[in-house]
């Protein structure tokens, strides 16, 4: 029973590292630091401040053109990458 016991308090403690460490790889990672997202929520945060209508749609379209910019230069940026 002892044996039992002490080999679930092993077993509990190498899984804390464990899933530590797959949270420190969901939010690092590939997606560190994407323009994409980061122009997105800077848009979602512009259209949301956005005072009347007039505002909301020239907001829209700035958004729009950066998005479609960001996603340029991401791919643009994957394309001359070496994958070996």
């Amino acid at each position: 029973m002892r044996t039992f016991i002490i080999a679930a308090a092993g077993l509990a403690a190498a899984m804390i590292p464990m899933s530590g460490a797959s949270a420190q790889y969901r939010g690092g990672g590939y997606y560190r630091h994407d323009p994409v997202r980061a122009e997105m929520r800077e848009c979602r945060r512009e259209l949301r401040h956005a005072r009347n209508r007039w505002e909301y749609r020239r907001e829209l379209a700035e958004c729009r053109r950066e998005i479609a910019r960001a996603r340029y230069e991401r791919a643009r940026h994957h394309r001359h990458r070496r994958h070996y």
